[in-house]
């Protein structure tokens, strides 16, 4: 009886670490109503409390996914820490992934499922994030996400189905990274202005081309600076549809060359299969959009 539920109940222990992330997000939130809820600063695109609370959204999801990681246990590990990384950075993800097929060939197809559903939780963060700055740009975009989504998802769970074993998922690790969090914030306000200031000089163009170019660093703060620009009417609603399904296909294209430089051969060409068929679904999804 010990041998098996004894495993399971040191993953899911609650540590030292996992107190005090709690704490942190308990004063980050009695911050929240503190702060002024209206544009700011130069170019009248930051709000304090919008931007706060978009933080607190991605500490709650981050440590959301850490928890279903530590709780799911050995037999699902890649695919449960893959989904929890995907929270925070996608690529990360896959830099793991890749290590782990690369030193143990067996788990290759493990591997690139894990990879594969650190992309669907960069998707699950994407659209909370979208949602939480400007819920009318979902609306826009629920078939081309749910184009890229469920194919995806399928495609994860079908490798994952044919991955002979799985390791254990880390009990060592934090709900949230203050750090990465902090570069996310400074992300997003630097595409913010930035976005802006091409909008304001070259019009539409420009921001379509900052989204292309900001896309294939973070996806996430793209995302929620496109979605700044439309809450700030700085630009409309389609516009900015268009060019967060620019910025996400940017950032899950870019990730492809990666999966070969960093991974073995049959490791990188699963993913690789995978992203296509992600990139394909979300503008199958956004054509559909347009027809109807």
């Amino acid at each position: 009886m010990s041998n098996g539920t004894e495993p399971r109940r040191k993953v899911a222990r609650l540590t030292r670490h996992d107190a005090q992330d709690g704490l942190v997000f308990l004063a980050a939130l009695a911050v929240l109503p503190l702060l002024p809820d209206r544009m700011m600063g130069p170019l009248s695109v930051f709000n304090p409390f919008a931007f706060w609370r978009l933080l607190l959204v991605m500490m709650g999801l981050s440590a959301a996914g850490y928890w279903a990681a530590r709780l799911m246990g050995p037999r699902r590990g890649l695919m449960a820490a893959g989904f929890a990384t995907g929270f925070v950075s996608s690529s990360i993800a896959i830099a793991a992934m890749s290590a782990r097929a690369h030193d143990h060939p067996p788990v290759t197809s493990a591997a690139a499922a894990g990879a594969m559903a650190a992309i669907m939780g960069s998707l699950v963060y994407l659209i909370a994030l979208v949602t939480t700055a400007d819920a009318d740009l979902l609306r826009g975009l629920a078939l081309p996400f749910l184009g890229a989504f469920m194919p995806s998802l399928g495609y994860a769970l079908m490798l994952a189905w044919r991955a002979k074993s799985a390791d254990r998922p880390d009990a060592n690790g934090r709900a949230f990274d203050l750090k990465i969090i902090a570069v996310f914030a400074a992300l997003v306000v630097v595409f913010s202005f930035v976005s802006t200031f091409l909008v304001e000089r070259f019009g539409t163009e420009g921001m379509l081309a900052s989204a292309l170019a900001t896309g294939l660093v973070d996806a996430h703060a793209t995302a929620v600076s496109i979605a700044t620009l439309v809450v700030a009417d700085k630009t409309d609603l389609d516009t900015g549809r268009l060019a967060i399904l620019m910025g996400l296909s940017a950032n899950m294209a870019i990730k492809i060359p990666a999966a070969f430089v960093l991974g073995p051969r049959p490791f990188a060409i699963q993913v690789a299969a995978g992203l296509t068929l992600l990139i394909a679904g979300l503008w199958c999804g956004y054509g559909l959009v347009i027809l109807l």
